[in-house]
């Protein structure tokens, strides 16, 4: 990774915990409430940086787990039924999720921005439980944030902090008694 850019990132990543600024920018994203340009733009000037790009530089780089993803198809082709719930930046103009077709490989697809909730509001985790016409105590939810668990686990979602793709596929395995 260029030494900028992963400056860059640790740089974004203190201003979102640290900076009650930067935090709440970035809350309003995932929640939809302001465009990528906007967030852009904003989010440039507090990292003293030029906007243009900034979201494909941060974001660029990204590879889908194709573990989990094999894992999830295994398990709809057991009958099992499996949704994503994300916290995004928007899809426009720049769209993260080209090319991953999750319409395609999930049964539900929840993206913070498009409903206006973002992780861990537990109303995130009952409409994905809702797209999936079962009740939370049904659902088993996976997060690589551990602060998004609690919520969903209030609700009585099983959930499954994911660490190592390996060790959250045999979790899934064990809960659903199946190989997925």
């Amino acid at each position: 990774m260029d030494a900028v850019l992963q400056l860059l990132r640790g740089r974004f990543r203190e201003l979102i915990i640290r900076d009650p600024v930067g935090r709440a920018l970035y809350h309003r994203i995932e929640r939809g409430e302001i465009s990528q340009p906007t967030f852009e733009h904003e989010l440039a000037a507090l990292l003293g940086v030029e906007p243009d790009g900034l979201l494909a530089g941060l974001l660029g780089g990204l590879e889908p787990d194709h573990e989990v993803i094999e894992a999830a198809a295994r398990a709809r082709a057991a009958g099992i039924q499996v949704g994503v719930i994300t916290n995004s930046w928007g899809t426009d103009p720049y769209d993260p999720y080209a090319g991953y077709h999750l319409g395609e490989h999930y049964d539900a697809v929840i993206i913070s921005g498009e409903v206006g909730l973002r992780k861990p509001d537990p109303a995130i985790y009952r409409l994905a439980a809702d797209k999936l016409g079962l009740p939370p105590s049904e659902c088993v939810f996976v997060d690589d944030v551990a602060a998004n668990l609690p919520a969903a686990a209030e609700l009585g979602m099983a959930t499954v902090h994911h660490v190592d793709s390996s060790a959250t596929v045999r979790e899934l395995e064990r809960l659903f008694s199946i190989g997925v």
